[in-house]
This record gives structure tokens, C-alpha cells and sequence, in this order.
């Protein structure tokens, strides 16, 4: 007749990989949102070697952006029961941010991965902001806006010497018939403006309250701008919950001359 041996509670808990704690990686990670969860039920030793081969996979990030796999294992023993039953738990995380990106550790330094999204708006917009009518007098631009709002040429106005004349007259005189053409045909254009929102996430320190309109050369994950263009901040907020801050940037994309650094120095 067997003998009754009485059997302990027990809980084992495995992480993968060694150390869980990113100790030999300066990648901190942030959460990729896939998550798997597998069960077993079985004999104890059974139980472990299932959650060991689960978690074979298992590794940290080893690059900015890389992906990286953890593992946890939970087997539980009842008293007195023969049988354990085994949780394993992989989560998808990726490499988000350097520890060493600056003295603060902030998420919007040039070390952290960003998230970017990038959207243009249509906005009407009068012909004559054209680049193409720089250099005509005060008295032109107001004949042609005139004009684009539907003058007719033999309507009266006053000359840069203050004598009366027709619309007709005044645009012979001062050779303006080809910027007629176009405010006739096209008083009204569309103008894209494009707006780029930049997303740093990590782990960071003290939120800076103090925010002005800045103009930036270049922003990590956008192509580069051509010519004198360039990118204007214009909004920026910033959460916070325990050690993980997100700050999300928002910014304008200026015109073929750049915005103006006398406005934004």
C-alpha cells in the first residue's frame, strides 16, 4: 500500500530574457500592443519545460526601433494536487529611446524614435499673394484686387496723381494687361497647407512649460525641405503618467522663402 505524501502549495515565476531588466542594453522599450497569452496543465516539470520553450524567442531590442519579445511564466501547484497549471504571457515591445539621449533624458531629443504624421489642407487664396506680382506699386495691387473681385473696366478710379481715369485706362497705362488676364481667369487659388505632427514616447524628466514659436531646419523622420523652406513649431503638448512622458509637436510648413527669423528669432 503507497504511502500519502502531502504536497505544498508552489508559484514559479519565469521571465525571459535574462536579466528582465534591460541591464546590459541602453534601449529602453515602450509596448508594441501585441500581446499572447498560452496555457498548460500538466506535471510540474512538464509545465516548466512548456514555458521554457515558449519563451525560447524571447529578446530585448538591440536597436533604436528594433523589435524585441518578453516572456512571463507563471506556474502555479495547488496543495495537494499532482498537477500544475502554467500561463505564459509574450509581449511585442520595441526599442524606443536610448537611456543616454540627454541630461534630462527627455523624449524629444534627436536619440528617440518619433512617430510621425504629416497632413495637408486646401485653403483658398488670393492670386494676387503670388510671387509672380512682386514688385507692383500699392496702387497696382489695389487696381487688380479689383479687378478679382469683379470690377469692370470702365468703372472710375483715381491715378497715382489723383485724377480720374477708368479701370481700362489705368491698365494700359501702367502695362498691367497679362496680370489682368490672370485675375480674370483665376482670381481665387487653392494653397496647400501642410501641417506635420511629431510623437516622441520614453521614459523622461520634467515637462518645460515655457513653449514659443521656433523655426526648425530639419525633424527626425521627415524628408528634408528644398530650398530656403523650413518648418515653423506652433503647438506642443506633453502627458506625463509616472515615468513615461509623450510630447506631441505640431508644425507649419512654411512657403519657398522660409518663415521669417526677424517674427520667430
Amino acid at each position: 500500500m503507497g504511502q500519502w505524501i502531502e504536497v505544498a502549495e508552489a508559484t514559479l515565476t519565469i521571465n525571459r530574457p535574462e536579466p528582465y531588466k534591460n541591464e546590459d542594453n541602453d534601449i529602453q522599450t515602450s509596448d508594441k500592443g501585441s500581446v499572447e497569452v498560452y496555457t498548460f496543465e500538466g506535471a510540474w516539470d512538464t509545465a516548466e519545460g512548456f514555458a521554457m520553450g515558449k519563451m525560447a524567442q524571447c529578446k530585448w531590442p538591440t536597436a533604436l526601433g528594433g523589435e524585441g519579445l518578453l516572456g512571463e511564466a507563471v506556474i502555479t501547484r495547488k496543495a495537494a494536487s499532482t498537477s500544475a497549471v502554467c500561463s505564459v504571457t509574450l509581449s511585442k515591445v520595441i526599442g524606443s529611446q536610448e537611456g543616454s539621449t540627454d541630461a534630462n533624458n527627455t523624449p524629444g531629443s534627436s536619440q528617440a524614435v518619433p512617430s510621425v504624421e504629416v497632413a495637408a489642407v486646401m485653403s483658398p487664396q488670393s492670386l494676387l499673394l503670388d510671387p509672380k506680382f512682386d514688385g507692383l506699386s500699392d496702387a497696382d495691387m489695389t487696381v487688380l484686387n479689383m479687378i478679382c473681385k469683379g470690377a469692370a473696366s470702365g468703372d472710375v478710379i483715381f491715378n497715382e496723381s489723383n485724377q480720374k481715369t477708368t479701370i481700362s485706362s489705368y491698365v494700359s497705362a501702367r502695362a498691367l494687361k497679362k496680370y489682368v488676364r490672370e485675375c480674370i481667369k483665376t482670381p481665387i487659388v487653392l494653397v496647400a497647407e501642410t501641417t506635420v505632427t511629431v510623437t516622441y514616447r520614453g521614459s523622461g524628466g520634467p515637462i518645460e512649460a515655457n513653449v514659443k514659436p521656433t523655426i526648425v531646419d530639419k525633424i527626425q523622420g521627415v524628408e528634408p525641405l528644398p530650398g530656403e523652406m523650413n518648418f515653423l513649431m506652433v503647438g506642443k503638448t506633453a502627458i506625463k503618467s509616472g515615468n513615461i512622458t509623450e510630447i506631441k509637436e505640431v508644425y507649419k510648413v512654411s512657403g519657398v522663402e522660409g518663415w521669417s527669423k526677424t517674427l520667430y528669432p
